[in-house]
């Protein structure tokens, strides 16, 4: 018996150090993946833009920030993310603006976000490559509890058995050194419609307090940057009247956009009737994504006076 068990120690620091030294080679190429938007987005550095656009997929997929440009004048980006909640954006923001300059953000809030209603809000698994920041640790230890990611940190393989599908690790390849995104300003279109598969999913508004801390967290990011924040909502399609208490979602809206003090630009019934430019209820197809970028290009235009420093508007 004391053979075997000697055996089996033996068998598992073997197996630990063997699969840690592996996963310390393969750590540091998780970054060079400029496929995933997250990386593209972090290896920027001394960019400096007028406008930066913050939110979920409802930035990402609805805002063309080229034509955007093109209308107003403006030089912006596109840091929204597909399913990325409060927490996310925060995290985004707050990495981004270490290393590059914003002059103000438009902050895209519906009752998704104020709701979390993400199926994976929070991507630890993004984030485990950029805990060497104690501001991403906390998150991090928020978002996922203090026993779970102590896990990944002292069994450093543990994160690449449990997020596999997720990393490339360019073992057979080189990786790119250039990414389609650096084209489009961080903006995804879709196309066409959502394949005639209707949602009759009902969503009931109940506010997230997590995601009203980090919405306010990124509120006084920018505000201890000097950056004013615009709030806004992108357009929706009408049938999202019959699919969540609009009436509370957008009590709730309002609400924290006047307790925050921010001018609050809403599109969201500006597209109303219009099927013919929605991916689905709640994104615009590649047609819909040039209208309603035309149409905020003009709103940034006529409010935000390019040109001038925007740092110190009066917003």
């Amino acid at each position: 018996m004391f053979v075997f068990l000697h055996r089996l120690l033996r068998f598992f620091v073997l197996f630990w150090l063997v699969n840690t030294g592996v996963a310390m080679v393969l750590a540091p190429r998780l970054k060079l993946d400029i496929w995933n938007k997250y990386h593209w987005l972090l290896r920027k550095e001394a960019e400096h833009y007028d406008v930066a656009f913050v939110g979920s997929s409802r930035v990402m997929n609805s805002i063309d920030p080229v034509i955007v440009d093109e209308v107003s004048g403006i030089h912006s980006i596109n840091l929204g993310m597909g399913g990325a909640g409060a927490a996310d954006q925060y995290l985004i923001l707050w990495e981004f603006l270490k290393t590059n300059k914003v002059d103000c953000v438009l902050l895209q809030i519906d009752y998704v976000t104020l709701m979390d209603y993400f199926d994976y809000s929070f991507r630890d698994y993004i984030w485990l490559s950029y805990d060497d920041d104690p501001e991403v640790r906390r998150v991090l230890i928020d978002q996922c509890g203090t026993i779970r990611y102590f896990g990944w940190r002292l069994i450093p393989f543990l994160r690449m058995m449990e997020f596999s599908s997720q990393y490339r690790f360019f073992l057979t390849m080189d990786p790119p050194s250039k990414s389609g995104l650096d084209e489009t300003g961080g903006s995804v279109r879709v196309d066409g419609t959502a394949n005639g598969v209707v949602d009759h999913s009902y969503a009931k508004f109940s506010e997230s307090k997590s995601a009203v801390k980090y919405l306010i967290r990124i509120v006084n990011l920018c505000r201890q940057n000097g950056i004013p924040v615009i709030s806004f909502q992108s357009p929706y399609s009408a049938e999202i009247e019959e699919r969540t208490d609009r009436a509370t979602s957008d009590g709730a809206l309002s609400k924290f956009v006047q307790s925050e003090q921010l001018p609050f630009w809403d599109f969201s019934r500006d597209l109303y009737h219009q099927d013919e430019l929605f991916f689905d209820r709640h994104h615009l197809n590649s047609e819909g994504v040039t209208v309603f970028s035309e149409m905020l290009g003009l709103r940034v235009k006529s409010e935000l006076n390019p040109g001038n420093d925007l740092r110190r508007l009066e917003l």
